[in-house]
């Protein structure tokens, strides 16, 4: 029995012996061709989640978008009916973005305390966001209700569209409540912009996290451009809304109610995507770790002269704070075109809301065309060839703003001085616009590694904070200008904001850039040496 036994036991680990031998034989000899197919396919899941992500971000960005532009065919009106000023209606307009920089704020030190949070939460995160759009959105919507009721209960002999009432008069007119119903509008816009502020903290902080360092310019400007393609949709959308619930000047039939409900039905639109596409990012590979190993390589390498990596992260430094001054210009300076246009074309020249909605739309989404061309000719020039260009165009736009330029148009082609005004629109908000997407793409390359003030989470912050500052001030300092000064006050203005941004462009950003390049392909250069 024992001889038996022992007779099993080696027959079984003879057995077992071949079965492991035959196996790693047979590993063995496909063993490069399987690990590099399952490589590629791993990085294939992860590149589709990591677009995929992207993609949802891209949607949430542009509804967050469109619920700031939304609001502003309607907001001369709206804040007339609550016996607020034309100053207060670009203020209301830009309380938005004051919220935004509350928000960012809150994002980034959550991310800083939850660096994982990109990968574990982000649902979590775009809920808690979209929910403070739809609590600003639905006060927005219950003030605007009031405000309707306010209009239609007054006298129609006294009711001549809001154009020649103060406003202290009107809120005798509209009643006791209007201060009440203002203060509840701005403070509904300021929750909105909160809630924006955590998406877009999150977001770009999270793209850093899901796209290499080398993709990063390219993914920045679809962001951006989502960003465009809402500024134009938003005022395009409250017209065709207007129209179809028979926009009319009358008192008695006027109505702000569209553009609230819109704002809720958009928002759980956002809502929607979120929970139904948002894909897993458990199985994404971390990018930041990447550049974080690759960061360390190049110090090591560069140990040698201390002096040289200080330079290099000096520069950085410099490339990233150039432009978050650009941002906050263009930010700035957008948005006062987007608001002061539609002002000026209401009360200077006439024109019916809708017809404006329409045209503000078309200003905003002529940025479409100038991205095909820069996705087709981008590799014909450098970027900051490019950024400098853009520069340029916008700065000759602001020439179109001035009442001289209007007069001499008029002069020599017939130009009415509202259509002067629509080509500035064209020329100045595509290429300002586009220009300091390129440049975002450009800080995005630079930040500084994990823990810097200026690593990914920090330097989005201090965008996000630029940029919400900027939009913030740029509706509420131009319509108090516009109507204090005039328009050829606005147009120095907007030519003064265009200079700075090309000043800060060629003085901080570029020479750095060009150094950094340069010190990258040298120690690329001493690498290949053997």
């Amino acid at each position: 029995m024992q001889e038996a036994r022992s007779l099993a036991v080696a027959q079984g680990l003879e057995s077992c012996w071949i079965r492991g031998a035959t196996a790693r034989l047979v590993v063995g000899s496909i063993h490069p061709e399987a690990m590099q197919e399952a490589r590629s396919l791993e990085r294939i899941q992860g590149r589709n989640v990591a677009q995929a992500a992207r993609w949802v971000y891209l949607l949430v960005n542009f509804v967050l978008v469109f619920n700031y532009t939304f609001v502003i065919l309607d907001s001369d009106g709206l804040c007339a009916a609550l016996g607020m000023s034309q100053g207060d209606s670009g203020r209301m307009v830009g309380n938005y973005m004051l919220g935004f920089c509350p928000g960012a704020f809150i994002m980034w030190y959550i991310a800083r305390r939850t660096p994982g949070l990109w990968k574990s939460g982000p649902r979590r995160v775009l809920t808690a966001g979209l929910t403070f759009q739809l609590l600003g959105a639905a006060t927005y919507a219950v003030v605007a209700c009031k405000a309707t009721g306010m209009v239609r209960r007054m006298d129609p002999a006294e009711a001549h569209s809001g154009e020649t009432s103060e406003p202290h008069d009107e809120s005798s007119d509209f009643g006791s409540g209007a201060p009440a119903f203002a203060i509840a509008l701005l403070i509904g816009r300021f929750i909105s912009g909160m809630g924006s502020g955590l998406c877009q903290q999150f977001y770009v902080a999270s793209m850093l996290h899901l796209t290499p360092v080398s993709e990063r310019p390219e993914h920045t400007t679809r962001w951006v451009f989502s960003g465009m393609l809402a500024i134009g949709a938003g005022p395009m959308a409250a017209a065709g809304l207007g129209l179809l619930r028979g926009h009319s000047t009358s008192a008695s039939h006027l109505d702000f109610t569209h553009v609230g409900f819109g704002q809720i039905a958009v928002v759980l639109c956002a809502f929607g995507v979120v929970f139904g596409l948002h894909p897993d990012l458990e199985s994404a590979k971390d990018e930041m770790e990447t550049e974080v190993a690759a960061d360390g390589q190049v110090e090591m390498r560069s140990s040698k002269s201390e002096s040289a990596g200080c330079e290099a992260t000096s520069r950085r430094i410099m490339v990233v704070c150039g432009c978050l001054i650009m941002a906050n210009l263009r930010a700035f300076g957008i948005s006062a075109v987007e608001v002061v246009t539609a002002s000026l074309l209401e009360d200077e020249y006439g024109w019916k809301t809708h017809k404006i909605g329409v045209v503000i739309g078309l200003i905003f989404l002529c940025c479409v065309p100038l991205r095909a061309v820069h996705m087709a000719l981008g590799s014909r020039m450098p970027v900051n060839s490019w950024i400098r260009m853009m520069g340029l165009v916008a700065l000759l736009g602001c020439c179109f703003l001035f009442r001289s330029t209007c007069a001499a148009l008029t002069e020599i082609v017939g130009m009415h001085c509202a259509g002067t005004l629509v080509l500035a629109g064209v020329i100045l908000f595509p290429t300002f616009y586009m220009g300091e997407a390129l440049a975002c793409g450009i800080m995005h390359q630079h930040v500084l590694p994990h823990g810097s003030r200026f690593d990914g989470n920090h330097s989005q912050l201090w965008y996000n904070l630029a940029q919400g500052a900027g939009r913030f001030l740029g509706p509420w300092l131009s319509r108090w200008a516009t109507e204090a000064y005039g328009q050829n006050a606005f147009a120095i203005q907007q030519m003064a904001v265009t200079c700075i941004f090309l000043v800060v462009f060629e003085r901080c950003v570029r020479p750095n850039t060009r150094s950094l390049a340069k010190s990258t392909s040298g120690d690329s250069e001493a690498r290949g040496d053997p």
